[in-house]
């Protein structure tokens, strides 16, 4: 067979491939045998920062990429079992979207098979590429989005989509974790299992002092740069073991045969990661095309729940302080108010109001002011640990401390109060209430709390009357 004058029959990036096959039908070494011109273009002249190659014709294949195992799968699968095979992924290690199509080649030696491999890539997504996909593939990922929006609980959507998932995958266990990669922090967000599993939960891997560093960047390796990773068998799992030991321990240790990884990426932050544990083997192409489409619209979603919860803490936080604002002070004593049920039996407020800001915005400015309310607001996060503290407006704050004992709030106000008599830093007026909800209009003991501050605040001047800048009426 000439294979240059075949591949050079070809128009658009495209390869010949050879894969040998070992005796026991597992897939052996994979050579790239030769290109075309728009292929060894390609290869000699890859995005930026990429190190320099030049093709040199039945090279293996890892001389140009990384070991990738889907890549290894869909060359095998093309070669030697003659299955003409079609994906469009987002390689995590490209900023690019790539359009690859197999094709079987003939082959006079049982022990090696060949395929053409071609390729197209853009920068954005093309959906109807995206979309298609089989009949089955479609309704399982419809069914996926329509979770996703069955009701407005988050977790709840995406426990009963990790459930389907396990039932797609046939797996025995199916997960999906949660990656903070600004605070590298993690959380379990669902896991499931058969009813015959005997798969440990990984959360009793993650009990065992396992760090972020560990865990995500580790799966992150694994992945390497593709769209998922796909253990199907032994001499796969022998692979992992090579890259990642503690955890490929972990996995023979919790009872895992074959796994599939995949990482949820969106806007090129990773959100999380997708796994499904003892899957079927037999359907790993259905699962691979099914997971590439779930997981960007899962993805998409965790995204947009994370958008919504920050704009509900912008509404709801200081953005200066980093306490609760007046919106949100509003609607917790509109609920404390009106009386609804899982209200607190007591509650404990404290009215605190900084003295001298105006002074220190006029002397000083108004970046030293601001330092004062937030040295402030840091004081009484402190003291009232466990409590919610609201920026009122201004210089003024409001504490509610519900369901303390009446005596921990007392030691808590005093402790309070003698922080806030530091004149030389940093002093506040404060003034505090104790009350039973049930029998205490929570409107009124605002009130009462307020003039109270306002008398310390007032006496407060009255000692130091070279802070006040400005008569009290005034402030």
């Amino acid at each position: 067979m000439e294979l240059q004058k075949l591949v050079d029959s070809f128009e658009g990036i495209t390869c010949i491939i050879s894969v040998e096959k070992k005796s026991d039908g597992s897939c052996g070494e994979i050579r790239i045998k030769a290109g075309n011109a728009a292929f060894i273009k390609n290869i000699e002249t890859p995005y930026p920062g990429a190190p320099k190659i030049v093709f040199v014709p039945d090279s293996p294949y890892m001389t140009f990429l990384p070991k990738d195992l889907n890549f290894e799968d869909m060359c095998y699968r093309s070669a030697i079992l003659k299955q003409p095979r079609h994906t469009y992924v987002h390689p995590e290690r490209y900023p690019l979207w790539f359009n690859i199509y197999t094709m079987p080649l003939a082959s006079d030696d049982d022990s090696v098979g060949y395929c053409t491999y071609t390729m197209e890539f853009t920068q954005e997504a093309d959906m109807d590429m995206m979309s298609n996909r089989s009949k089955e593939t479609a309704s399982d990922v419809l069914k996926t989005c329509l979770k996703l929006r069955a009701s407005s609980d988050f977790k709840k959507n995406v426990n009963d989509v990790v459930q389907d998932v396990r039932g797609i995958c046939g797996a025995q266990g199916c997960g999906l974790m949660l990656v903070d990669t600004d605070e590298r922090k993690y959380e379990i967000a669902a896991e499931c299992f058969s009813h015959d599993s005997t798969l440990h939960s990984i959360k009793e891997f993650l009990n065992s002092a396992v760090d972020y560093e560990m865990l995500v960047e580790t799966w992150k390796k694994c992945v390497a740069g593709s769209d998922c990773i796909i253990v199907k068998n032994d001499s796969e799992m022998e692979y992992l073991k090579t890259i990642a030991k503690q955890w490929y321990d972990q996995l023979v240790h919790s009872g895992v045969r074959s796994i599939v990884l995949f990482p949820l990426n969106y806007n090129d932050t990773l959100l999380g990661f997708l796994w499904a544990a003892n899957f079927d083997t037999n359907s790993s192409v259905r699962i691979k095309e099914t997971l590439e489409l779930t997981t960007f619209f899962l993805a998409a979603d965790i995204s947009n729940h994370h958008l919504l919860g920050r704009l509900e803490k912008m509404s709801t936080m200081d953005m200066l302080t980093g306490v609760f604002n007046r919106n949100a002070m509003n609607d917790r004593i509109t609920q404390l108010a009106q009386g609804e049920k899982g209200l607190p039996d007591t509650i404990g407020i404290v009215y605190a109001d900084l003295n001298g800001l105006k002074n220190m915005n006029d002397t000083h400015g108004h970046n030293a002011g601001d330092a004062m309310l937030r040295s402030m607001a840091d004081i009484l996060r402190r003291t009232f640990s466990g409590c919610s503290v609201y920026r009122a407006g201004g210089d003024e704050f409001v504490i509610l401390a519900e369901n303390i004992g009446r005596d921990e709030f007392a030691r808590r106000v005093d402790e309070l109060a003698r922080l806030g008599e530091n004149g030389e830093d940093i002093s506040f007026a404060v003034g505090s209430i104790y009350c039973d909800r049930r029998s205490q209009d929570i409107q009124a003991a605002i009130r009462s709390a307020d003039e109270m501050m306002y008398a310390n605040k007032q006496q407060y001047y009255e000692l130091h009357p070279e802070r006040r800048h400005r008569t009290f009426a005034q402030q």
